[in-house]
C-alpha cells in the first residue's frame, strides 16, 4: 500500500541475477529468512526475499527453531574496488564472475527444500507460489502441485519431470506471467494468464471462476436434500 502504482516486483531479480524466494505463509516467511542468510554466505550474492500484501497481512502460530545453529563471523568489511565499484574496466571483469554463480545457483534450485512437489491426481498439475499457492489449493484441492519457494533462478530438471507427469500444467500467479513465461521458455508447454487476470490480487473465488470458464472445473448440480423418512408410531401399551 506504500505505491499508486501495481507493480510486479520479481523482475528485479531477473534484471540483476540474483536469487528470488517467496513465502506462501507465515512459517515459510520464517523459514526463508534463514534460507536467505545461508544462501548469501554460500554464494556471495543479495537475495530477494519477496513478501505481497496478503502475506505481509496475514498472521499465524510460528514453529521457531531455537537451537539452529548460526555461524557468527568476525564483523567488518574488505574493501574491494573491483567487486563493488561496477566502473566498465571493472564491470567486464566481473560479469563472468555473475553469470558462473547463477549458473551454480541454477543447480542449487534443483535440490531447493522448498521447492515442493505435493501429488494428487495427475489430469491436473499446477505451478505457483507465495498466497497464490494457498488459493490454488483451495480451488483445486484434488490435483497435483510444484509449489516453489524459490521463484529465480527456476529449477528446469523439477519442472521438466513435474510436467511430464501430469496430463496438463497451468501457472497460477499474481500479476504478469513471469513464472509462465519463464516456463514457456524452457520449451515446456504450460498456460496460465490466459484465463487468470494479469490486473490486481488474486483470490479462491477469481481463480475458480476463471478456471471454470477456461474448462477446468466441471460444473456440478447442487446435491439434492432428501426428506428423512418418518418415524414408526409406536403402539401405546395400557
Amino acid at each position: 500500500h506504500s505505491s499508486q502504482n501495481e507493480q510486479d516486483n520479481r523482475y528485479y531479480a531477473k534484471l540483476a541475477k540474483v536469487p528470488m524466494l517467496e513465502p506462501s505463509d507465515s512459517q515459510e516467511a520464517y523459514e526463508l529468512m534463514a534460507y536467505a542468510f545461508d544462501i548469501s554466505e554460500r554464494f556471495d550474492t543479495p537475495v530477494l526475499v519477496r513478501s505481497t500484501t496478503r502475506i505481509s497481512h496475514s498472521k499465524s502460530v510460528v514453529e521457531v527453531n531455537r537451537h539452529r545453529a548460526a555461524s557468527v563471523s568476525q564483523a567488518g568489511f574488505q574493501h574491494d574496488v573491483g567487486k563493488y565499484v561496477m566502473l566498465p574496466v571493472y564491470a567486464r571483469l566481473r560479469s563472468p564472475l555473475l553469470e558462473e554463480r547463477l549458473v551454480k545457483l541454477t543447480t542449487y534450485a534443483e535440490t531447493f527444500p522448498l521447492n515442493q512437489i505435493h501429488w494428487g491426481q495427475r489430469h491436473l498439475g499446477v505451478v505457483t507460489s507465495g498466497v497464490a499457492y494457498q488459493y490454488a489449493r483451495e480451488v483445486f484441492p484434488t490435483a497435483s502441485f510444484l509449489k516453489l519457494g524459490m521463484t529465480y533462478p527456476l529449477p528446469q530438471n523439477l519442472l521438466r519431470s513435474f510436467a511430464s507427469q501430469v496430463d496438463r500444467m497451468i501457472v497460477i500467479e499474481e500479476l504478469a506471467p513471469f513464472l509462465q513465461e519463464s516456463i514457456q521458455a524452457m520449451g515446456i508447454k504450460v498456460t496460465g494468464k490466459e484465463f487468470i487476470p494479469r490486473i490486481g490480487e488474486l483470490n479462491p473465488d477469481i481463480i475458480e471462476r476463471n478456471s471454470r470458464t477456461a474448462g477446468l472445473l466441471v460444473e456440478t448440480s447442487p446435491r439434492q436434500i432428501g426428506t428423512a423418512p418418518e418415524l414408526p408410531r409406536r403402539r401405546s401399551c395400557l
